[in-house]
């Protein structure tokens, strides 16, 4: 006998267990189709769409035997439930050996296995034990779910999808517990949730996406959360949320994000990968790190040789966000780089943003680096608004006041150009310097800076630390080789006061001591003697010589000393051990001297016209 329950008025399974009973008395019937008591074959339970489709199936319940259970309950074998769109196309196909089923709630329920359809195929699904419920359309499997998404999680013909693609392929889903609610279109996994495809794998403790609505649709979106794991071709993730995009391949990673992608890693609060642009956004805490290799990203000296750990070299940049591509990067909000070879930190680097332009091997080729930059490494520290690098030419551009120091020196102009890897210095523009005070009365003795265990101490009855020397300039190049400076020169040391045009300062081969010292061009120099006697020499050039402490002036130079006297020459050469005066070429007054305050009756050089105002004669300190 084949009974159907029809919607309208329901009534009690006790009516129907009536109905069973007098029919298994022997209605006539039961020799049309055989039953034995209780027993009913080709069960069928149907229900319709509301107006206007009233006529048209939302679902169809069937079994191939119903049997009358305690409790108003309907034990059912070899089970189909199917469900219909309004157009008749089936859209839901569930299969078991068998189950209860509940005529009054429009419930199912087994431990039996089950097998799923969904859109003729598109998702298929099997599972142990299931309860389902006709009212809100939800199904329920509660244990061993495995899933098959056929095309993946893409339409079956998605534009610009390669087939190499982590999308293309079929997926499959594995859990402990699956509920879909048809109405929603909404597919929840639970428990040790495993979901792969090709080159994609994601594991966690929830899944769930919207089931497309035609058969040949996109997934809209995948959100995995709690303990999420997953990897996307080369690219590894852990966080506590992920939300997957099929159709545009990004995905959004929330709650303390670690990433892994070969040999660059990273974290942070968020993070979110452009799979098609190949593009790494991360706020919150970022963090990266990779490998450098050739000059680094923080631009430093050159190590004195090479070891072991200059292979395994290492950058970390913390900010509040960046974004990452294969060949570029950009940092924001309170940029912090750190390199390090192996345990030793070999340069820092801080500013407010950060673009690097990267090679293949993670190499850098350029960086700039915006407000309040700071670059530090061992003694020194570079400070500005902006920095330009460029690592194949190995020079760092800072503008915006920018200052340099190196231990005790230190400096400051408007542009400055380091090149740190061969410890070469370039200020343009106001150039400033400042040296820390030679301790053994040597001119510009602290312009390299030089172990402690070389230095000569001062002489014990001065506690006084020795004055710091001030050179000022339009601009000034220092190196390991020496110093150039150019332009309105300016020097203060406590030995000499200097102004000239060009100023060179040579090193000694040794690198530990100022060799000799060039000034040309309109020459002034207040000199102290190392017998503390005062001169002031003018000349077009002066040059001072360490290892003799001769000074040797040329260009009609004037030497005037503190006694009065003025000595004037083709050229001079003064002893600054001893303070004598030796002439080279003809002597044209020596031992000069004219009253205090009476400058007027010194006689003229020969150089001199009667009709020329004199100049003022040098002050001597």
């Amino acid at each position: 006998m084949n009974i159907r329950f029809h919607r309208g008025p329901r009534r009690g399974l006790q009516f129907w267990a009536a109905v069973w009973m007098a029919l298994a008395l022997g209605t006539g019937l039961a020799a049309a189709q055989p039953m034995s008591l209780g027993v009913m074959r080709d069960f069928s339970v149907p229900d319709f769409h509301d107006p206007p489709h009233e006529t048209q199936l939302r679902w169809l319940f069937k079994g191939a035997e119903a049997r009358p259970q305690t409790g108003g309950l309907i034990w059912v074998r070899e089970i189909t439930l199917q469900q219909f769109q309004t157009n008749g196309q089936r859209e839901l196909l569930i299969e078991s050996p068998e189950c209860i089923f509940n005529s009054g709630t429009r419930e199912a329920s087994s431990s039996q296995a089950l097998r799923m359809q969904l859109q003729d195929g598109r998702l298929t699904l099997a599972g142990e034990g299931f309860y389902w419920q006709a009212t809100n359309s939800l199904l329920v499997i509660s244990n061993q779910v495995q899933t098959t998404v056929r095309g993946g999680w893409l339409a079956a013909a998605a534009e610009g999808v390669p087939e190499v693609s982590p999308l293309a392929g079929d997926a499959r889903v594995e859990a402990e517990e699956f509920i879909y609610n048809h109405s929603a279109l909404l597919a929840t996994y639970h428990r040790n949730v495993r979901a792969t495809s090709t080159n994609f794998h994601l594991t966690s403790e929830q899944l769930t996406f919207n089931v497309p609505a035609e058969a040949g649709g996109t997934v809209e979106a995948l959100v995995a959360e709690q303990n999420v794991a997953l990897e996307l071709g080369a690219w590894q993730a852990r966080g506590a949320r992920a939300v997957y995009t099929p159709s545009n391949g990004w995905l959004h990673l929330i709650g303390a994000v670690t990433w892994r992608a070969e040999t660059r890693e990273g974290s942070g609060d968020t993070v979110l990968l452009d799979g098609a642009a190949q593009r790494l956004d991360v706020q919150g805490n970022a963090r990266l790190r990779l490998p450098v290799t050739g000059a680094g990203l923080v631009p430093q000296q050159a190590p004195a040789a090479a070891s072991g750990d200059e292979t395994n070299r290492f950058v970390t940049i913390m900010a509040m966000r960046y974004e990452l591509q294969t060949n570029h990067a950009r940092f924001e909000g309170g940029v912090n780089v750190t390199e390090r070879a192996g345990e030793q930190v070999r340069g820092r680097l801080t500013c407010g943003t950060l673009q690097i332009a990267l090679g293949g091997t993670n190499q850098v080729q350029d960086l700039v680096a915006e407000r309040e930059v700071v670059i530090e490494q061992e003694t020194r520290r570079f400070t500005g608004q902006r920095m330009d690098y460029n690592a194949a030419t190995g020079e760092a551009r800072l503008t915006g006041q920018p200052t340099w120091q190196d231990g005790e020196r230190h400096g400051a102009g408007e542009v400055l150009l380091a090149h740190l890897a061969d410890n070469r210095f370039i200020v343009r523009g106001g150039a400033r310097l400042t040296l820390p005070g030679a301790d053994d009365n040597q001119l510009l003795g602290a312009l390299v800076p030089r172990p402690e265990s070389t230095r000569v101490n001062p002489t014990p009855t001065s506690s006084a630390p020795a004055k710091s020397v001030q050179i000022t300039s339009e601009t000034y190049e220092l190196s390991p080789k020496g110093a150039v400076f150019q332009g309105d020169v300016r020097v203060d040391d406590a030995q000499m006061q200097l102004t000239c045009e060009r100023l060179t300062v040579t090193i000694a081969p040794d690198g530990t001591n100022v060799a000799n010292i060039v000034a040309d061009g309109n020459v002034v120099m207040n000199l102290t003697e190392a017998s503390g006697a005062a001169s002031t020499a003018t000349c077009a050039r002066a040059v001072y010589t360490a290892a003799t402490e001769q000074l040797e002036f040329s260009g009609q130079p004037v030497v005037d000393r503190a006694d009065g006297s003025r000595f004037a020459a083709e050229k001079i050469v003064m002893d600054r051990t001893t303070g004598k005066l030796s002439a080279l070429g003809q002597l044209h007054f020596q031992g000069r001297w004219s009253p205090p305050g009476n400058e007027s009756q010194a006689p003229r050089l020969p150089w001199e016209k009667p009709s020329a105002p004199r100049p003022p004669s040098p002050v001597t300190p």
